[in-house]
């Protein structure tokens, strides 16, 4: 999928130049067009690495990667600074390599593991499912990366250029604390994915409940000190991005259920189901902040935002217990049943 959106774009770029730009109505990014794609082939194959140690359970080479790309592009930025480089298509082209070395270094795994798919028949089975079960990640992709999106061009159209950079503020904080449902996903997925046993899955739930209560629990305690935080990571200015970091954490905590839950249900080969969910999510939250935001501005984009993630957690909660908690589930012994 990767190798076909890249393709797509190269083509764009050799057919209609001129394409883009126009689209973003600036000219002037005609001349960035090379680098940008560059990095968008580099980052798309190092996160293909990523995914694919991952599923082999193989974490500590993951985080060699990343920890390498990180060294690497650290290095360039020092690189940039020492010798006082100021041209942003230098820069962007440092930046945009920088990842690169690692890719070389660890392509020939992933390059056996394509010979091997290829020349196995039954190998071929699986990369038929595979391709199956990824079509529905990839769908569900594109109103979750619209999601990340929409809310900073909703929050610059209804309210002024102090409000955005409050909120973006409020973003970058909340940022910390995505780490924690995407660990629990990366390092949990892979094993869940080899359970056939529902006995064992539904234990799986219910010590993440568990483990849950307490990481909600705490954040539900950072909420009212929030004023705080912000007080000291970024100082009296920040202070109006207090509100917004409130209501974010709230729907953070929302986020958080949904990965954690959601992992079982991508498990179990039910990624429609994530997909759906995510198209729900979108719509909520276009449908409630084109409805309140013009009567109440940012505020109502904030808190469409919150109940969007609800509306997806909601989803979730009822398939998982139509699937592996309720009676007619609890009668069969895996899930092949």
């Amino acid at each position: 999928t990767k190798t076909l959106i890249a393709l797509i774009i190269f083509l764009l770029f050799i057919l209609v130049p001129d394409l883009i730009p126009r689209l973003l109505n600036k000219p002037q990014a005609q001349k960035y067009l090379f680098i940008i794609f560059a990095g968008f082939v580099i980052e798309s194959y190092r996160f293909i690495l990523v995914s694919y140690f991952q599923s082999i359970e193989k974490f500590f080479v993951r985080a060699l990667i990343n920890i390498g790309t990180f060294s690497f592009r650290l290095i360039s930025i020092l690189c940039l600074i020492d010798l006082s480089v100021t041209n942003v298509r230098v820069i962007g082209m440092f930046i945009a390599f920088s990842g690169l070395p690692v890719i070389i270094l660890y392509s020939h795994k992933l390059l056996g593991f394509i010979k091997v798919l290829v020349r196995s028949t039954n190998e071929r089975v699986v990369f038929k499912e595979m391709l199956s079960y990824g079509r529905w990640i990839v769908l569900a992709a594109i109103p979750i990366q619209l999601m990340t999106r929409l809310d900073f061009f909703m929050v610059t159209h209804y309210s002024s250029l102090e409000d955005m950079g409050l909120y973006s503020s409020a973003v970058q904080m909340i940022s910390f604390f995505s780490y924690i449902p995407f660990t629990i996903g990366t390092v949990f997925l892979p094993k869940l994915s080899k359970c056939k046993d529902f006995a064992v899955i539904r234990s799986y739930v219910k010590k993440n409940i568990l483990m849950g209560i307490p990481i909600t629990l705490f954040i539900a305690l950072v909420i009212p000190l929030t004023k705080y935080i912000v007080l000291l990571l970024l100082g009296e200015k920040f202070l109006g991005s207090s509100f917004f970091f409130q209501v974010l954490l709230m729907a953070f905590i929302f986020t958080y259920w949904t990965t954690v839950l959601g992992t079982v249900i991508y498990s179990i080969g039910k990624s429609k189901v994530m997909a759906v969910g995510a198209y729900i999510q979108l719509i909520v939250f276009l449908g409630l902040s084109l409805s309140i935001a013009p009567h109440i501005g940012i505020n109502g984009i904030v808190w469409s935002k919150v109940l969007a993630n609800a509306s997806y957690l909601s989803l979730v909660i009822i398939y998982l217990y139509r699937s592996i908690f309720s009676k007619k589930a609890l009668t069969g012994a895996n899930r092949n049943d």
